[in-house]
């Protein structure tokens, strides 16, 4: 009878790990998850909710002697893809308040712009250039920006009431993270640790923002923030969350590579599955920084690589979008039959969201036939909230 009673408990027990596993271990795959996504009639039905990232992470407490002892830890590798067509000259002026309205495609976008526009294109020309006019660009903005108390106000992405900060804010974090290591050596001492205290208040409130599920392109973007500010004071914790926020992504993706809820997004359901590949890879790329490969995770036959078919296949033929696309009031733009397709866009500036593509055939060796033929080899890309990656990995 004992013996009767420890084989129907062992039984139980096990099938309720084998249903926890469905959502959470690397020997089981979230079915559930992808099938009720695809079945879904819109974007935010309670289908697409899922596993939120388990971060812990209140505060990250810094002595102030390793501020004081950054010195390039991103390094200062320049090659023909930090070079840009131009690099703007004005430096944009301390935005303390930086009063979000987290209206969708609303004109937070375009106020931010020029701000991205800046970083990027003058880490590139102090690549190329250094101890030149972009490194005293650079040197201003990190250091009025930072004595301002910069994005301090009125940041937050007001649509929840849990914090989350503002897309727009978390999109200036790795570019201004870039921006202070790349001239950390030219820094004084007092100059680093204003520059880190205000930076690590606002890694701070990324870390601890709120998605409603961690297969989010911004929860990835959390990851990368992570991963620079890790690597940039040496946090061993912030770049092991960001590693796990990686292999989480490609476990959660789908078998044919699509991320259930970035695909999902209407018309623009092919941009944000970009989006997504385009952080990934990013993370991938700058994990080499630290002398890791990434970009050979796989698990249960999933890779970024799948990510990066998919993108390669939909982008080709754009109506294939329908497959996992859903009505998305509010959430897209562009239509399911006919989507938006600006992402191929590459601007004069250099800017692009497939700035990823020669990042990717770098690590991988692999080049993806139709976007390929996008992109020139020896030209520098960057893309807003990412940075300009290929600069900082190629060599």
């Amino acid at each position: 009878m004992k013996l009767f009673f420890i084989i129907i408990l062992s039984l139980i027990i096990t099938s309720n790990v084998n249903a926890k596993c469905n959502f959470n271990c690397s020997n089981s795959d979230p079915k559930q998850y992808w099938n009720k996504t695809k079945n879904a009639k819109s974007c935010h039905g309670s289908e697409f909710e899922h596993l939120n990232d388990k971060i812990n992470l209140k505060t990250i407490k810094i002595k102030d002697e390793v501020f004081e002892n950054i010195f390039y830890p991103l390094g200062l590798n320049s090659t023909p893809n930090c070079k840009f067509n131009y690099a703007s000259k004005l430096v944009p002026k301390p935005l303390v308040d930086a009063k979000i309205n987290s209206k969708y495609g609303g004109q937070d976008q375009k106020r931010f712009q020029p701000i991205y526009e800046f970083l990027n294109t003058n880490i590139g020309l102090n690549r190329v250039e250094p101890n030149g006019v972009a490194k005293k660009r650079l040197k201003e903005f990190l250091v009025t920006w930072s004595s301002a108390n910069a994005l301090s106000k009125n940041i937050r992405f007001n649509l929840m009431k849990k914090f989350r900060l503002d897309f727009h804010i978390q999109s200036l974090l790795p570019p201004m993270i870039i921006a202070y290591s790349d001239i950390s050596g030219s820094l004084s001492k007092n100059n680093k640790v204003q520059i880190g205290r205000w930076l690590n208040r606002l890694v701070e409130q990324s870390q601890i923002s709120n998605f409603f599920s961690r297969q989010d392109n911004k929860s990835y973007l959390r990851h990368l923030t992570a991963l620079l500010w890790g690597i940039v004071i040496k946090n061993k914790d912030l770049i092991k969350q960001a590693k796990k926020g990686y292999e989480n992504a490609i476990f959660d993706m789908r078998p044919d590579g699509t991320f259930p809820t970035d695909a999902a997004r209407g018309g623009t359901g092919i941009h944000y599955q970009n989006r997504s590949t385009n952080a990934l890879i990013t993370i991938a790329g700058y994990s080499t920084l630290i002398g890791q490969k990434w970009v050979e995770f796989e698990i249960n036959g999933r890779s970024i690589k799948n990510a990066v078919n998919w993108l390669d296949k939909v982008n080709n033929d754009p109506s294939l979008n329908i497959i996992y696309a859903r009505k998305c009031v509010g959430g897209s733009n562009g239509t399911i039959d006919n989507p938006n397709m600006n992402h191929l866009n590459i601007m004069y500036s250099g800017e692009s969201d497939i700035s990823w593509v020669n990042l990717y055939m770098f690590l991988t060796n692999e080049k993806p036939n139709f976007l390929s033929k996008k992109v020139k080899i020896n030209q520098g890309y960057w893309s807003t909230a990412y940075g300009p990656q290929s600069c900082l990995v190629l060599n």
